[in-house]
C-alpha cells in the first residue's frame, strides 16, 4: 500500500521483492502544492512496483468497524490484501448495475426496510428508470439509523422522544419517491407465481393480522438484515430452529433482559429503568459501550461483560483497548 500527503510513501517498499503495491491512497495537506507533488510520485512509484493501477472513487470506509464498503453496500477487502477480488468483486457490482438498466419499468419488492434495504431503495430511487419499488417493513416506522439510537435517549422532550431524528426517509419522502410502504412481515415466496405473502402488522409493532396478503414482483430483493445474539436465558424459551430470534412481544421476554436494536427495546428499557438500580451489558463493542452508557444516563449502575480481554476488539488492537477501560 503506498499513499501520500503526510502519509508513509511507497518508499517504503523498497526494492524487496517480496511486496507488492495494491493500493495507492492520496491525500491533500495544508501544503496542496506538495501533497499533488507526493502523489504524483507516489502514483509512479506504484506503477512501476505493484498491480496494474485501479481508481476506487466509489470505495468508502466505515469509521465504526474500519472495513471499507462499495457504495452499493457491498463490503470490500483493502485492495492492498487481495487487489483481484476487488476487481472481479466491483466487476459483478458492474454487472448489476448494467442488469438493472435492462430490467427497467419492472416491479421490485424489497422484502426489510432496515439500513440495507434502504440503502437499496434510495440507490435504485436515483437512477429514475421508472421501477415500481414497493417495501415490507416489519417495524412501525420507515427506516431510522440504529447505529444512531443511544441519540434516541438523548433527543426527548420531558418524556417524548423525537423518533424522527433517526429516520433516513419520512413516509413522505418514500412517497415523493414512488415507493410504496407497506407494515408488516413476510411470511411464505411463491418463486413459480413470483408472490411474496406478509402478515399485517399494527403500528403498535407486536400484534399481527393473520388475514395474509400478497405483492406481485419482477424483481424480489431480501434485506432481512439480523437479529442480536442472546445467550441462554432464564425464562426465554428458544423456538426449535436453529438461529432462534428474539420475541418480538414483550410478554414472551424473561423480566430485566433487553436487546439493543430497535426503538421499542430502548422504550422498553428506559421504562424498566424507572424501577431499577443496576444494569449488566453483555457486549462490549461499540454499540455494547453506547448502551452503558445509556443505562448510566438513566441514573443505573452500569457493568460491561466482554468475552475477549479487551473492549471494542473489532476496532483496537489490545494495548488501547486496555487503555480505553482505564480510561472509562
Amino acid at each position: 500500500m503506498a499513499s501520500a500527503g503526510g502519509y508513509p510513501s511507497s518508499q517504503a517498499v523498497g526494492s524487496n521483492a517480496k511486496f507488492k503495491i495494491g493500493l495507492c491512497q492520496t491525500g491533500v495537506s495544508h501544503d496542496k502544492k506538495e501533497s499533488l507533488a507526493n502523489a504524483k510520485a507516489a502514483i509512479e512509484e506504484a506503477a512501476k512496483k505493484g498491480a496494474e493501477l485501479v481508481v476506487l472513487g466509489e470505495m468508502f470506509s466505515c469509521p465504526y468497524a474500519t472495513k471499507y464498503f462499495h457504495e452499493y453496500g457491498e463490503r470490500l477487502p483493502l485492495p492492498g490484501v487481495d487487489i483481484k477480488l476487488t476487481l472481479l468483486r466491483l466487476s459483478v457490482i458492474a454487472s448489476l448495475s448494467a442488469g438493472l438498466a435492462i430490467m427497467a419499468g419492472k416491479k421490485v419488492v424489497v422484502v426489510g426496510h432496515g439500513p440495507i434495504g434502504h440503502s437499496f431503495i434510495e440507490k435504485l430511487a436515483e437512477r429514475e428508470a421508472g421501477f415500481e419499488i414497493t417495501v415490507i417493513c416489519e417495524e412501525p416506522r420507515p427506516a431510522y439509523n440504529r447505529v444512531m439510537l443511544t441519540q434516541y435517549f438523548l433527543d426527548c422532550d420531558g418524556d417524548k422522544h423525537d423518533q424522527m431524528k433517526l429516520s433516513y426517509w419520512s413516509e413522505e419522502d418514500l412517497k415523493s419517491k414512488n415507493v410504496k410502504l407497506v407494515y408488516g412481515r413476510a411470511t411464505s415466496i411463491d418463486r413459480d407465481n413470483k408472490a411474496v405473502a406478509y402478515s399485517k402488522v399494527s403500528h403498535g409493532g407486536s400484534s399481527v393480522d393473520e388475514d395474509a396478503d400478497s405483492l406481485k414482483y419482477d424483481i424480489l430483493v431480501l434485506c432481512t438484515g439480523s437479529f442480536c445474539f442472546v445467550p441462554p436465558t432464564p425464562g426465554f424459551v428458544l423456538p426449535e430452529k436453529k438461529n432462534p430470534q428474539w420475541p418480538d412481544d414483550p410478554a414472551s421476554r424473561p423480566e430485566g433482559v433487553f436487546v439493543y436494536r430497535t426503538i421499542e427495546d430502548l422504550e422498553a428499557l428506559i421504562a424498566a429503568a424507572k424501577k431499577s438500580k443496576r444494569a449488566a451489558v453483555i457486549g462490549g463493542g461499540l454499540l455494547g459501550l453506547e448502551a452503558a452508557k445509556a443505562v448510566y444516563d438513566l441514573e443505573m449502575e452500569s457493568h460491561v461483560v466482554e468475552m475477549a480481554p479487551y473492549l471494542m476488539p473489532t476496532q483496537l488492537n489490545e494495548e488501547a483497548g486496555k487503555a480505553l477501560e482505564r480510561k472509562i
